[in-house]
């Protein structure tokens, strides 16, 4: 085989091999050594270097090269500018061939290539389509003509370098972003741990005043005498109460997001639980002309008894609250062996498809002509069945009704009868 043919193989091999290298991910400044070795064994020369441009001193570094006395690799700085050959390719876009410098009129002969005997060169842009590294060059001792095989392989190692180079910088903007992402989730946890401790912290501190309030309306009421004045006392001990129900859904709140919301989970009688919690709405429905009605059950269940009554709280409240007329029916079924469905029936306005699951999100209302509340009610009903593994299922027609339902697990006791 002649020996052009022979060279051309094995710029194919060298190339091929490399781009092996790059591909599989090796770190770049290993893979700026290995090139600089390729090039120049590919091509008989005695030296190569790569150049990085450096756009805040408008110059080049020596950011690897073999062949090159001890001190120039990482230190020497070269100029960018036109009269030199790297700066005209890196300016240009396009490569330098110098077969010989002394036939070379326009370009200055750095004190670097003086001191090392070089006279001719190629520099090739190292690039993508919207970033310059820097330049591929190779150094020769003595003149030399630079055949079409030549500049392919000089072409295309400089654009295996590119591809190298650009998937260093992805991978690092990729890790660069996942630090600031990391950083910004941990301020925004803290920040939000933060506003949760004061508004637990502020919350508990009304909520002292708030009972003082409707203790003093309560030995209040006894001593007025007058229906008109007992109204009023009865309409301010319900905006007592009211509020006090807002404090406590903010305070709900602020434990879940705060992560301090622990489940105590014990067996419950659920019709007694349903029937006292029925109670403490009854005379707020019957003043709306509404029954409110609860099927008794004998069925144990395994839930945190605070927790659960808030869920069925705020179920109830907003049944009595979105029906005008009607009824309110509390009661359970059993679904499969092991698993009881708590549900509040109303007949009241009822919620679009397309409104089910915006319904808990926080600060959300569907309909805003009954009541001022906060629309906090069912995302933290929503969120106490979450936390304790519980499901929260509604069916509702328009006009005709809803039924909210939270599905619970079956004591021992009651599946065992």
């Amino acid at each position: 085989m002649h020996a052009e043919p022979m060279r051309a193989q094995r710029h194919r091999e060298i190339m091929a091999d490399f781009g092996c290298d790059a591909l599989h991910g090796a770190e770049l400044d290993a893979l700026l050594r290995e090139a600089c070795a390729h090039t120049a064994e590919g091509l008989g020369v005695e030296h190569a270097k790569v150049l990085e441009y450096r756009p805040e001193s408008d110059d080049f570094l020596v950011r690897a090269g073999v062949g090159w006395a001890e001190g120039v690799v990482g230190r020497a700085v070269l100029p960018a500018d036109m009269s030199s050959p790297p700066g005209r390719a890196f300016r240009t876009g396009e490569a330098v061939f110098i077969e010989d410098f002394d036939s070379a009129p326009g370009f200055k002969h750095s004190d670097l290539l003086s001191s090392h005997g070089v006279k001719a060169l190629v520099n090739v842009p190292i690039k993508t389509s919207d970033f310059t590294f820097g330049i591929l060059e190779v150094d020769s001792d003595a003149p030399r003509r630079f055949n079409e095989d030549d500049r392919n392989f000089l072409t295309g190692f400089a654009n295996l370098l590119a591809a190298a180079v650009q998937r260093q910088r992805m991978d690092t903007e990729r890790e660069q972003l996942v630090k600031e992402l990391a950083r910004a989730k941990e301020a925004a946890e803290a920040e939000a741990k933060s506003k949760s401790r004061l508004l637990a912290a502020t919350g508990h501190d009304l909520k002292q005043p708030l009972q003082s309030i409707v203790m003093c309306l309560d030995r209040l009421a006894p001593l007025i005498s007058d229906a008109s004045g007992r109204r009023d006392i009865s309409r301010a001990v319900r905006s007592a109460e009211k509020l006090a129900r807002e404090l406590d859904r903010l305070l709900a709140v602020a434990r879940i997001e705060s992560g301090t919301l622990e489940p105590r989970v014990g067996t419950i009688e659920l019709g007694r639980f349903l029937k006292e919690l029925a109670e403490d709405y009854r005379a707020f429905a019957e003043e709306k002309g509404l029954s409110l009605c609860v099927v008794t059950t004998g069925l144990h269940i395994r839930s945190d008894q605070d927790l659960l009554g808030h869920i069925v709280q705020n179920l109830l409240s907003n049944a009595v609250k979105y029906t005008e007329e009607g009824r309110i029916l509390v009661g359970c079924r059993r679904r499969g062996g092991d698993i009881a469905s708590i549900e509040i029936h109303d007949t009241g306005i009822g919620i679009p498809a397309d409104d089910i699951d915006a319904i808990f999100e926080e600060f959300r209302r569907i309909d805003t002509n009954h009541g001022n509340g906060l629309g906090l009610g069912l995302s933290i009903a929503k969120r106490l069945a979450d936390l304790m593994g519980h499901r929260v299922a509604v069916r509702s027609r328009p006009g005709k009704g809803s039924c909210f339902a939270v599905e619970v697990p079956i004591a021992r006791q009651s599946i065992a009868s």
